[in-house]
């Protein structure tokens, strides 16, 4: 190793330890290493504009969603669906069940930080009206929003930059990671049952049972100020635009159209319906992320061309061996197992180029789907290991209901164990036993 070469390593070791300690925020530390990166002779300004060091795509499908998601919010959309799974409920634990489904099904199409800090909200506010304990099921719903960002291709930032690395399409997604996702799911929701209905309310079992749920739910919907009176036509037509980008993201190949373009034109559409005035959308959108990602490729990009990924990529090749299936459960472990200490937004742009390396043929290509599960799925493991996990402790505690730091490690822990041993017999059988 040069001594160029080393000095690149070392920024970019020094730049993930300041994104995982949080010493700084993550956006200057990631733009910080771009300019050392140049400084260096890494990376030329020149590069930078020339030679796609920044990759647009990745970044302009991220924006769109952006847009989609907050025009989507605007609309009422969300609210409405909220309402409508809540009066749906017979029971509390058939509240938390139907609460907890709405969270996966929520995630698949907002990011994971929107979409726990939605979640946070109703829960705290339907515990306070109904007299329940929240922490459970605020622990679980950081556990399973990650497992729903993990089913599509536009479930969370580390499946769309892995996603493009890899060449792979939404409908890829869907045949080989939505069908682990709902098994996943189902886990979850037995340990959550059992474990809900032991700690949900410190009130007498029989005192709970006599009062009138129908009327704690009303009472709910009405002090959180949700509306859910009917789709209006805002509302309607955010769910047509969503529906519509949908079908663009499994359809883009046969019309010859680019992920980026179906997000851009799902977002422009969305705002436009939703406000003559698009200001306030585009202050909504996360652009210190946009940044973020524009730092981190410059540096990745930089060590690709010194040639740092490419040794890596033999390195990590000789270490999980080159049978794809064990391969690709062995890259699960060591992602997952990174992932819950690092932020798995760098953790997917970092090893992407990596892994793109190391698969050289049809059969190679499962190591996708490991690296795809360990990103999203290792956060679980720790609080630390995630921003929902940060979010939810934050909000539990400001609200009155706090959760211990031994709590959340003694579940998360377990569940992600429990969820890459399913994970490791999903692979094995259907790629190992049936190959399909």
């Amino acid at each position: 190793m040069t001594v160029s070469q080393g000095l690149a390593v070392l920024v970019f070791v020094v730049v993930f330890i300041l994104i995982a300690i949080e010493a700084i925020h993550r956006t200057y530390a990631s733009l910080l290493g771009a300019l050392i990166f140049v400084l260096l002779g890494a990376v030329s300004p020149e590069d930078i504009l020339a030679r796609d060091f920044i990759d647009i795509e990745i970044l302009a499908v991220v924006l769109g969603l952006f847009l989609l998601v907050r025009g989507a919010e605007r609309s009422g959309l969300f609210q409405f669906l909220a309402v409508k799974i809540m009066r749906s409920s017979k029971s509390p634990t058939a509240f938390a069940v139907i609460l907890l489904s709405f969270t996966i099904v929520i995630a698949i199409f907002v990011s994971n930080i929107g979409a726990m800090l939605i979640m946070a909200s109703i829960t705290i506010t339907m515990a306070r009206s109904l007299k329940i304990r929240p922490q459970i099921l605020m622990v679980f719903q950081a556990v399973v929003i990650n497992v729903g960002g993990m089913t599509l291709w536009i479930g969370s930032i580390p499946n769309i930059i892995i996603g493009i690395e890899g060449g792979l399409s939404f409908m890829d997604f869907i045949y080989n990671v939505l069908p682990l996702g709902v098994l996943l799911y189902l886990a979850t929701l037995v340990v959550f049952v059992r474990l809900f209905k032991k700690d949900f309310t410190p009130q007498p079992e029989a005192e709970f049972r006599d009062l009138e749920f129908d009327e704690w739910i009303e009472r709910a919907i009405e002090v959180s100020g949700l509306q859910g009176s009917g789709i209006d036509r805002s509302s309607g037509a955010a769910a047509v635009v969503m529906l519509l980008t949908i079908v663009g993201f499994i359809s883009y190949e046969s019309l010859n159209l680019t992920p980026a373009f179906v997000a851009l034109t799902g977002g422009f559409l969305m705002i436009i319906i939703q406000t003559r005035e698009p200001q306030g959308i585009l202050r909504e959108i996360d652009w210190s992320t946009l940044f973020f990602l524009s730092g981190l490729f410059i540096m990745i990009n930089g060590l690709s061309e010194i040639g740092i990924i490419s040794s890596l990529a033999a390195w990590l090749s000789n270490l999980i061996g080159s049978n794809p299936l064990y391969a690709s459960i062995k890259l699960m472990w060591l992602s997952g197992i990174a992932s819950s200490v690092v932020d798995n937004i760098p953790l997917a742009s970092s090893l992407s180029p990596i892994v793109r390396d190391m698969v050289v043929d049809e059969s190679s290509r499962l190591l996708w789907w490991g690296l795809v599960i360990g990103a999203n799925l290792g956060g679980n493991m720790t609080p630390i290991g995630a921003p929902t996990n940060v979010i939810t402790i934050g909000i539990s505690e400001q609200e009155g209901y706090p959760i211990s730091f031994t709590m959340f490690l003694k579940l998360g822990l377990s569940l992600t164990i429990l969820h890459f041993i399913i994970s490791m017999g999903y692979l094995y059988v259907r790629y190992g036993v049936l190959g399909v």
